[in-house]
């Protein structure tokens, strides 16, 4: 269990420098993101009024779903694909 959290942290090592250096990056980047939003949303759920619910999960949710498909694009190696997703 503590070895699968520790991966889910670790960014992915390639042979190509270059691509290493732009997945710890992006790693980073995208880790970062995704705490501070998962963190945010209970705040600023609690924080508003009920009629702004639901356009504040219309936006937080896809983000959040974005950020993690490109987490898991840049997981299987096509570190290009998932930075352009992320931008």
């Amino acid at each position: 269990m503590l070895n699968n959290i520790r991966n889910f942290f670790t960014p992915p090592v390639f042979k190509d420098q270059e691509k290493a250096r732009i997945a710890g990056l992006l790693n980073s980047i995208l880790i970062s993101m995704l705490g501070a939003t998962t963190l945010a949303l209970p705040a600023l759920a609690l924080s508003t009024d009920a009629a702004n619910l639901i356009p504040l999960f219309l936006v937080t949710v896809p983000f959040m779903a974005i950020n993690l498909g490109a987490y898991f694009i840049m997981r299987r190696g096509n570190v290009r694909l998932a930075s352009n997703i992320f931008l």
